[in-house]
């Protein structure tokens, strides 16, 4: 029964930021862990999918490609505080295209008050055995909150 509700409250979120996250809010940038040095990426929305970029480093002259599957949802109620975001982070290194490699991050972000909504958020996901990550900074407007849904 706990496992119906929870998918009925997924069912009724508002992807609030999914599909509708603008190119300009967005940011990758490539960081090898072995020297700190930092690459800056492009990317655009994927023609495959409705939460999917394509982006892709300049690294040393190689190109890296990765597929991500980017959502931002906002919960207006849930049982550990007035809101909540879920952010999904999911990264397939595309470099080698006959051997795909994934990666991927859930985080919940859990808040105690009706006014706390995020501006920008930095999430960074470990690629390449994670020898590196892939950066993202996601500039965000205020959330307009579906009244009535939540989320445990």
């Amino acid at each position: 029964m706990k496992i119906v509700v929870s998918l009925l409250a997924l069912w009724l979120s508002a992807p609030l930021w999914g599909a509708g996250i603008a190119q300009p809010d967005i940011q990758f940038q490539y960081i090898s862990l072995a020297d700190a040095r930092q690459f800056s990426c492009v990317h655009h929305k994927s023609e495959i999918g409705l939460y999917e970029w394509d982006v892709e480093c300049g690294v040393d002259g190689k190109a890296h490609t990765y597929f991500v599957h980017l959502v931002l949802n906002f919960y207006p109620k849930t049982i550990h505080g007035e809101n909540a975001y879920e952010l999904l982070y999911w990264v397939t290194d595309m470099t080698d295209p006959h051997h795909p490699k994934n990666d991927s991050s859930t985080i919940w972000i859990h808040n105690g008050h009706e006014q706390n909504f995020m501006k920008v958020l930095e999430a960074s996901q470990g690629i390449e055995d994670d020898l590196a990550y892939l950066k993202l900074t996601l500039k965000l407007k205020a959330p307009i909150a579906v009244r009535g849904h939540s989320m445990p």
